[in-house]
C-alpha cells in the first residue's frame, strides 16, 4: 500500500471513530428520558432486523432462480452434447433452501 493509500484509510477508519462517539454522546445528552430512548432504539433494531430478514430472502430467491436457470442450461448442454460414456448421467438436485 501507497503512504496515501495507508493515510487515507486512516483518516477513514478515524472519521468512523468520532461518528459513533458522537452518536453515542448524542443519545446520552438526548433531551428525552431513558424509556423513550430504549424505546426508539428498539424500534430502530427492530427495523433492522426486518430488513436483513427481507434481504436473506431476497438473496435466496435469487440464488434458487439463478441456479435453476443454470440446471436448465447445463441439461441443454448435456443434450446437444452427449458423453461418449455408458455411466448414467445423474440429474443435478436443487440445493436446499435457506
Amino acid at each position: 500500500m501507497s503512504q496515501d493509500s495507508e493515510r487515507a484509510a486512516s483518516n477513514l477508519v478515524c472519521f468512523m471513530l468520532g461518528a459513533a462517539i458522537g452518536a453515542a454522546v448524542a443519545l446520552l445528552y438526548a433531551p428525552r428520558e431513558g424509556a423513550e430512548t430504549r424505546r426508539i432504539l428498539g424500534t430502530k433494531a427492530e427495523e433492522a432486523k426486518e430488513k436483513a430478514t427481507e434481504l436473506g430472502e431476497s438473496v435466496s430467491t435469487t440464488a434458487r432462480d439463478k441456479w435453476h436457470t443454470v440446471s436448465e442450461k447445463v441439461q441443454e448442454f448435456r443434450s446437444r452434447n452427449p458423453l461418449p460414456t455408458s455411466a448414467e448421467e445423474t440429474p443435478l438436485e436443487e440445493p436446499e433452501a435457506v
